[in-house]
């Protein structure tokens, strides 16, 4: 059921047919609850097969299958994420987001993490490259040292 409600693709397209994901603060909404999801498979329907992911200055992560191994870590750190967008940019098909990341930790405890994100998309409107800046090393710690 919550695929179904979290989808990659908007009903809205461009001119040329092609969804504007870039642009359409929508998907990019959709795209924060499918990370807050804790689903695999929602989050990954996002992404590119070959999608670049990485998280401050730690090494990239190459395909799905890397970012799949790394997204099961990272799900361990936290019981819960909200993600609330504070400003969205657009050029053709790159995107910068600033958001505030909304965790409960494990321990029980909460974090708020200031971050930026950039996202290059194609012309099918799934994400082919996500740098993501902030200071979580809590929580992000387990997402850039994981291994496909």
């Amino acid at each position: 059921q919550m695929r179904a409600q979290i989808a990659p693709m908007n009903a809205s397209a461009n001119e040329g047919g092609r969804a504007d994901t870039a642009a359409d603060p929508e998907w990019h909404e959709r795209f924060a609850q499918a990370l807050a999801s804790r689903d695999l498979e929602t989050y990954l329907a996002f992404l590119h097969d070959d999608c670049t992911l990485q998280i401050n200055n730690g090494l990239p992560l190459y395909g799905k299958l890397a970012i799949r191994a790394s997204y099961a870590a990272y799900l361990q750190t936290f019981r819960s994420l909200r993600t609330e967008i504070i400003a969205l940019m657009s050029v053709d098909r790159q995107s910068t987001v600033e958001a505030l990341l909304h965790y409960v930790c494990i321990d029980g405890t909460s974090e708020v993490v200031q971050c930026a994100y950039l996202l290059d998309h194609d012309e099918n409107g799934l994400a082919t490259s996500v740098r993501v800046y902030g200071n979580a090393g809590r929580v992000f710690k387990p997402f850039m040292s994981a291994k496909a």
